[in-house]
């Protein structure tokens, strides 16, 4: 998972068409962010995340706000119900393994991606 160092954003695209594997192997690539139109070589890749979840919401989604990263979760927050869909959205957006590591019954949290 690449970061914008400019905006913070996590909207990065490789201009080189290379799979993000073969990144993490040292091979040189410039990405843009999506976000900010910010263009460079690669960024410091994160490990993990602090965000803070919204559960009953109308619709899955990310927001950045004020700098943090705020996710709206359409499941109830019981039952373990919406750290599931948490975790299987982000998942689908992000392409890559996504746990949680701190934060299970809060609403803010700490992901970590694999």
């Amino acid at each position: 998972m690449n970061i914008c160092p400019k905006c913070k954003s996590l909207s990065v695209k490789c201009l080189n068409n290379v799979d993000y594997r073969v990144v993490a192997l040292g091979a040189s690539v410039v990405f843009r962010c999506l976000n900010c139109k910010f263009e460079g070589p690669i960024f410091p890749e994160i490990k993990t995340l602090n965000i803070k979840v919204k559960p009953n919401s109308k619709k899955n989604e990310i927001i950045l706000k004020d700098g943090n990263y705020e996710i709206k979760i359409k499941a109830p927050p019981e039952d373990n119900k919406a750290n599931l869909e948490l975790v299987k959205f982000l998942s689908k957006e992000f392409k890559t393994k996504i746990r949680i590591k701190a934060g299970f019954t809060g609403k803010n949290k700490i992901i970590e991606f694999n």
